[in-house]
């Protein structure tokens, strides 16, 4: 249980009474983290990616404590202060947190009725958000500025395969001679539409995995750390995107008018909006693609990113396959 081990001093740190014993969880998909079970409670720790600075991190926090404040129905997960009174903690191998545990299991991206409760929840959020200020945070990847999305990959609409220290030769050629074209028509949406949809603090991740759920009934939003200010709409198409799930291949209709059912019965979508968010889902692959791209040159998956460039193909020949029926269901 290796994967499971805890900081030696967690219970000096923060205070907790013994027992203190891991358990695993299944709450947020980025950094690592583990339950605890301590003789004051439940808790969640975690310990951040390094990609992630103190001073984002201490943005997410002062974010997480505001959300508090709000009346909201859920919960999210505000950081616990150590014996300091400090909401960091920065030890040998990175910076760790300390949370409550929030009850529930993310929620069930196959049934619509969780799927419209998730749609509604980020309804919800977003109406909180709206009164957060807007302020950049800091060392955060800017959807609006693809060449600043990751520092070793400022260049991403001129990428060969020997850039990326690939073969020149079948499938990464014509992978990445497909991505050319596709960062090229994306530049060109950032440059117009983009620039006139509403923007304000967001989550920057949602989707389905990174909700909690009791039964039928959404219980809290975790994993704020890409949040921060950002077009509004980019939320809702990340939504729609892990709604729909394309890649399965299943009966997704369902699923997507669940979750824009739940979203647009409280907050309703500007036209701009409803007409760019086929875009705004290519724009979240995008650059997802480029963060992890530049991930890969420090950690060996270079080649493997490259290939999941195929799972943005598939969803752009999705997208015009069904132009129309999206159509239908983003004016419902």
């Amino acid at each position: 249980m290796a994967e499971l081990s805890l900081p030696a001093n967690l219970a000096e740190v923060y205070g907790l009474r013994s027992p203190i014993e891991p358990f695993a969880i299944s709450q947020g998909s980025n950094s690592l983290i583990v339950g605890v079970h301590t003789g004051d409670g439940d808790f969640l720790w975690k310990r951040y990616q390094p990609f992630h600075v103190e001073e984002s991190i201490r943005y997410e926090h002062r974010l997480l404590t505001w959300l508090t404040t709000r009346e909201l129905s859920f919960v999210v997960p505000a950081p616990l202060p150590d014996i300091d009174g400090d909401t960091l903690w920065t030890g040998e191998d990175g910076s760790h947190a300390l949370f409550p545990f929030i009850p529930g299991s993310p929620s069930d991206d196959t049934k619509p009725r969780h799927l419209e409760n998730v749609g509604a929840a980020l309804a919800e959020l977003h109406a909180g958000l709206a009164a957060y200020p807007t302020t950049p945070r800091p060392a955060m990847p800017d959807f609006g500025s693809l060449a600043a999305v990751h520092g070793a990959i400022t260049n991403p609409g001129f990428l060969y395969p020997r850039d990326l220290g690939l073969p020149d030769s079948e499938p990464f050629a014509s992978l990445l001679a497909w991505w050319r074209e596709e960062v090229a028509a994306l530049e060109t949406f950032l440059g117009g539409p983009f620039r006139a949809l509403p923007r304000q603090v967001i989550h920057g991740d949602y989707s389905p995995v990174n909700t909690l759920c009791v039964d039928d009934r959404l219980t809290g939003i975790v994993d704020f750390e890409f949040a921060g200010p950002e077009v509004r709409a980019l939320d809702v198409a990340s939504g729609l995107y892990f709604s729909l799930r394309v890649w399965k291949g299943d009966d997704l209709w369902p699923r997507g008018e669940a979750f824009l059912r739940g979203y647009t019965t409280h907050t309703r979508l500007t036209p701009g909006e409803r007409s760019s968010l086929p875009w705004l889902m290519r724009l979240r692959n995008a650059v997802s693609k480029i963060f992890w791209l530049g991930k890969a040159q420090t950690d060996g998956t270079t080649e493997k990113q490259v290939l999941y460039i195929g799972e943005s193909q598939m969803l752009n020949r999705w997208l015009a396959q069904n132009s129309q029926r999206l159509d239908e269901l983003l004016e419902a």
